[in-house]
């Protein structure tokens, strides 16, 4: 991929995540399947994943996907922050993010 294709596809991918569609543009992601425009948009995809699926959600399944989503997009993330996540019931989900080496999960019931 070109630069300019890179910064095409990061602009595009950055307006769906920002917009009612954002699992499309998760599903774009996983499709292009470049681990150079995931780490691009790294930022984005774990704060859409932690709004979506660990703030505003009331069960552990939603918790899941999130946790499917970082896992296929960012396998090697290092950090992640489940705070205040009232759905959380269980960790079973970080199994598979082997990098991990720091998780908030401060204010989990």
């Amino acid at each position: 991929m070109t630069k300019t294709e890179l910064k095409e596809n990061i602009t595009k991918i950055k307006q769906i995540l920002q917009s009612e569609s954002y699992e499309a543009g998760f599903e774009l992601l996983r499709t292009k399947n470049d681990p150079a425009l995931n780490e691009e948009l790294s930022d984005l995809i774990q704060s859409t994943v932690r709004s979506k699926y660990f703030e505003e959600v009331s069960d552990q399944k939603e918790v899941d996907k999130g946790l499917e989503i970082l896992t296929d997009l960012l396998p090697n993330l290092t950090s992640l922050d489940l705070s205040d996540c009232d759905s959380l019931q269980n960790l079973d989900g970080i199994k598979h993010l082997t990098g991990l080496t720091g998780l908030d999960i401060r204010e989990c019931k």
